[in-house]
């Protein structure tokens, strides 16, 4: 899994900017949307894998009244590791 923080960046039309909060508001089964400050959103963006998350940002890239996405973080989950509360450290 794939997990990325973005800082989204809308345009200077508010009324495009609303209409691409409202369709990125729809897409909750994938994207986080935290407080916007400005003209910049905060959020978090997940998917099964790297080139699905690309995807994702693209998406985002293409909706009226998004400026710029900014990835400010990726994160991967290897889901054939065990987590570390798993792990046991006892050399014994």
């Amino acid at each position: 899994m794939s997990v990325s923080g973005i800082v989204i960046t809308l345009g200077a039309d508010e009324q495009h900017a609303e209409s691409a909060l409202k369709a990125m508001q729809k897409e909750q089964e994938w994207l986080e949307l935290g407080e916007r400050s400005g003209l910049r959103v905060p959020a978090v963006v997940e998917a099964p894998n790297d080139p699905a998350a690309e995807e994702r940002v693209r998406m985002l890239l293409q909706l009226p009244g998004v400026a710029l996405v900014d990835v400010v973080f990726v994160g991967f989950e290897d889901p054939t590791l065990a987590p570390a509360s798993e792990v046991s450290s006892d050399p014994s």
